[in-house]
């Protein structure tokens, strides 16, 4: 999601002489403040990119106010959630080592922060010389987990690889990670 936030709206009874205040307020209490936003003829004004940047991700409510010429004031809010936020971690087996062991059984895996259930999780495995062994995708669990069950790590002659994974939540938020074991 953009940390630039476009928000408008349409006031009645007020004249377009007035200027609107918006302030974005995150979960924390935490507010960045747009003053002297313009009204047309008919009331209409726009915030066309309303700096959120340095405000927490989670819900944010932004608040316009306004005042008439007479001094009545005209309040209304909105809240809807800032997501900027996806992270994954991968491991391979349990230590990121297969040994002979450990070969019939190891998977690729991970967890997830910030990203939904039901997502994709997209890994490639490649050798050492970056020539592509897989290509597959896992789904991410009610739990944030990700598990990628192939045969191919049984198949692994000794030798380095590398693992890369990515995935993307909901609001477009891309999270990835490698692992070179």
């Amino acid at each position: 999601e953009d940390e630039a936030v476009a928000l408008s709206g349409k006031v009645d009874d007020v004249e377009a002489t007035n200027q609107l205040t918006v302030t974005f307020t995150d979960i924390n209490g935490t507010s960045a403040t747009i003053n002297n936003i313009t009204l047309d003829s008919e009331g209409n004004w726009q915030v066309p990119a309303g700096d959120i940047s340095e405000l927490a991700d989670g819900e944010i409510t932004a608040s316009v106010s306004v005042f008439d010429n007479a001094g009545n004031e005209a309040v209304n809010s909105v809240t809807f959630e800032k997501d900027t936020q996806a992270t994954i971690n991968v491991n391979v087996g349990n230590d990121a080592f297969i040994n002979a062991q450990e070969q019939a059984s190891a998977k690729i895996a991970g967890t997830i922060s910030d990203v939904e259930p039901g997502q994709d999780v997209d890994v490639v495995l490649k050798d050492s010389n970056g020539e592509e062994l897989l290509s597959a995708t896992a789904t991410v669990d009610e739990q944030g987990n990700w598990e990628l069950n192939s045969s191919i790590l049984r198949f692994l002659s000794d030798g380095d690889y590398t693992v890369d994974v990515s995935t993307q939540d909901i609001a477009g938020n891309v999270a990835t990670s490698t692992l070179d074991f």
